[in-house]
Order: C-alpha cells, then structure tokens, then sequence
C-alpha cells in the first residue's frame, strides 16, 4: 500500500514538472504585448550593455551573450530586428541583429558617427543623427533597401536630434535648438512636402519625443523649474502633465498598446532604474501618474524600448 503510495506521488510529481516545463518553454516563445523591453545599462560591469528583460518574471537577460554590444537599441516594427549604435572600425556605426538567425551585420556607417536609430513604421527606412559640418548634428533618412540615404532636417547653425516616427509612416518629430543659448524645442516635418512646424513653443526646453501608437500624443521631456514628463495632444494641440520629479533626462517609449510609458530614472546619486507609468488612467483621471519601479538590479540604465507586438 505505501508502496503504490509512494508510485503515485512520483509520477504526479513527474506530471507537474512537464507541465511546468512545457510552460515555460511556451512563454519562451510567446511574445505576450507590454512584457519585453530591451535597454542599455551597467549591470554588475563598468560597461554598457543591452539587456532584454522579460517584465512579468523580472528575469533581465545580457544581449552581449548575442553578439549585440552598444547602445541605444531600436526595435524593428516586427520585433525580430534589433538596431543598435556600437563602436566599429569605421567609428560609430549602427548594426542590426536578426534575433532569429542571430546574425549581426553592419546596417549604416557615416564618418561624423551615427546616433538614436529609429525604424519606420513600415521597417523599410531608418531615421538617425549624423554629426556633420560645423560639428552640428542632423537627422538623416536612409532606405533599408537601396541604401540611398539623405538629409531630412537642415536647420540653419541649429542642432537637429532624437527623431520619432508617427505611426502613419507620415511625419518625424525631432529635437532642435532654437536659438544660440541652446535652448531645446520640438518641431515636426512632414516627409512628403518637407515642410517643418513647431510643436508648441514654450519658455522650458523640450526633449525625447515619442509618438503614441495611435498617433494620438507625443510624449517628451519638458525641463523648466522642475523636469517632468509630458504629453502632447496633437487633436487639441495642448500639453497635459504626466510626472514632474524627474532627476534624469533620457527616453521614453510607449507600450504597444498605448496604455504605458516607460523611462529611466535615478533612485540614488550612482543608481537607477526603469520606470513605468500607467498614462491610460492619468489621462482618463486628469491625475498625475504614480511611477512604478519594474527592475530590481543595481545599476544605471538608459533607452528602455518597448518590444511591438505582432500578432
């Protein structure tokens, strides 16, 4: 009897464990929407990786084990695709990992170096800064497919950066100084026409745009007496407060489906973290939004992105 006992606990034993394996491997291969972000960090190294953190098991994974080293990570919009800016023989250079055949191949080169690559909604051209004469920087186009590559943005002894695609595939929204003090603002292009607007103008200086999925909001950074993060309504063209304690300026990204925005941020003077807000509730609720630490690590980190969602 004990013995038929003991037969049956091992085997439901047993049973248990497939089962929990079989569910784990399952999750390894279901991009659930809002879960992966991928970002740039120190993590138990002076240097700077990118990790990819799976949100819901809090489990952080080093993308230099890859082959992926640098910073600034960008999805692709089918989220197979990792473009980064990394350090080449040719200097700065933006390579792309294909996560599927795990091949990493140099995607652009410039001599002025390269920065904040973003795809476009379609994933055939890629938008990035290049440092050009005078030493002030540009936003550059380049088709993904013929390799043509132009200027998009020529402000005048004007720094032009951090361009952010609408999701119609239609306009670019970029960061540009205003005036010789530096001050930062942020102004809209319209590809097909080339014509450029403001934003909105203000007295604080603007950074990071972020269009929303739905095309509806541009978040940013708004730096005055207090650096907060904002949203742009681009239907009522009027600005709404989302958070106004941060202590560190960087990227912002929203999830696939529009209800989070995540960033980083200092919880101490050598340590920081990765934040999320919840601006679906806040805008419904017209409340500031209560931030939510989502990493556990000790660390700095930078360029949080979500992973898109496809079905």
């Amino acid at each position: 009897m004990i013995q038929l006992f003991l037969r049956l606990i091992t085997l439901i034993t047993v049973f248990c464990l497939c089962l929990i394996w079989l569910v784990l491997g399952a999750s390894k291969m279901l991009v659930m929407p809002n879960n992966q972000i991928v970002f740039t960090a120190t993590i138990n190294t002076p240097d700077m990786h990118i990790y990819l953190m799976d949100i819901a098991r809090r489990i952080i994974y080093d993308m230099n084990d890859e082959g992926i080293l640098g910073y600034e990570p960008a999805w692709s919009p089918d989220g197979q695709q990792i473009a980064f800016v990394g350090a080449g023989a040719k200097g700065f250079t933006i390579y792309n990992r294909d996560l599927g055949s795990s091949i990493t191949h140099e995607l652009i080169n410039n001599p002025g170096g390269v920065y904040s690559p973003t795809w476009s909604p379609d994933g055939q051209l890629m938008s990035y800064v290049t440092i050009g004469s005078g030493r002030l920087s540009k936003v550059m186009l380049t088709d993904l497919q013929s390799g043509t590559t132009r200027q998009i943005t020529d402000t005048l002894y004007q720094n032009d950066s951090h361009p952010t695609w609408s999701p119609d595939n239609r306009y670019i929204a970029f960061v540009t100084n205003t005036d010789t003090f530096g001050k930062s603002d942020i102004d809209i292009l319209e590809l097909q026409t080339g014509r450029v607007h403001p934003m909105f103008r203000t007295e604080e200086n603007q950074y990071f745009p972020r269009w929303s999925p739905d095309g509806r909001y541009i978040a940013y950074i708004s730096q005055g007496y207090n650096v907060g993060i904002y949203v742009w309504d681009v239907q009522q063209s009027k600005p709404f407060m989302l958070y106004n304690n941060l202590a560190q300026k960087g990227a912002l990204d929203w999830s696939p489906d529009g209800r989070y925005i995540i960033y980083a941020d200092f919880i101490s003077y050598n340590h920081s973290g990765i934040f999320r807000l919840d601006t679906a509730q806040c805008l419904d609720s017209n409340q500031l939004c209560y931030p939510q630490l989502i990493t556990s690590t000790n660390g700095l980190f930078t360029n949080p992105r979500y992973r898109p969602h496809t079905s």
